[in-house]
């Protein structure tokens, strides 16, 4: 424990996103050493946070699309995960779809662990109104459903910065 941070004779400590991400850490650091039996360098985390900084995630800005004439497309991007609630995104198009008929939708992001069941159902419920599906392979494919959409809608339950949501926002 007396190595943490090589003495605490460090600068700068930075984390990644946001405050939380930084006080959950230090605040389970505090918990974590209390537990050991010589409870390491005193008043670690408190030192540490004297030294830190949140370092926000950047984002590649992306060139606005031509949306005239088209139409209307919205766009769901995430992981493919329960906490992302693609349930309620779902739930919304059937709505929009009964009562606009006209659209379409890309639905895009990374596969992980389970993915939840309503993404296979969703894919041949709405099959003519898909543009885009699943992992774009380039940056390119990415940055032209971003571009092509009209709106971005997340049903995240927790987010910490939502790269993607920013990157569709700098596209117009």
């Amino acid at each position: 424990a007396s190595e943490i941070g090589v003495g605490l004779g460090f600068r700068r400590v930075l984390f990644r996103s946001s405050a939380y991400n930084r006080d959950s850490f230090l605040d389970a650091l505090d918990a974590f050493l209390r537990r050991m039996p010589n409870h390491g360098p005193d008043e670690v985390a408190r030192r540490i946070r004297d030294k830190s900084a949140v370092f926000s995630q950047g984002i590649y800005p992306v060139g606005p699309g031509d949306h005239k004439g088209k139409v209307f497309h919205v766009l769901w991007a995430g992981r493919w995960e329960y906490d992302k609630d693609p349930d309620s995104f779902f739930v919304a198009m059937r709505e929009f779809k009964r009562r606009n008929g006209d659209f379409k939708m890309s639905v895009i992001g990374e596969k992980f662990r389970a993915v939840p069941e309503c993404f296979e159902a969703a894919r041949e419920e709405f099959g003519e109104n898909i543009a885009s599906w699943g992992y774009q392979e380039s940056r390119e494919a990415y940055e032209d459903v971003l571009c092509d959409a009209d709106v971005i809608v997340s049903t995240a339950k927790h987010e910490f910065f939502g790269v993607t949501v920013i990157e569709a926002l700098s596209a117009g």
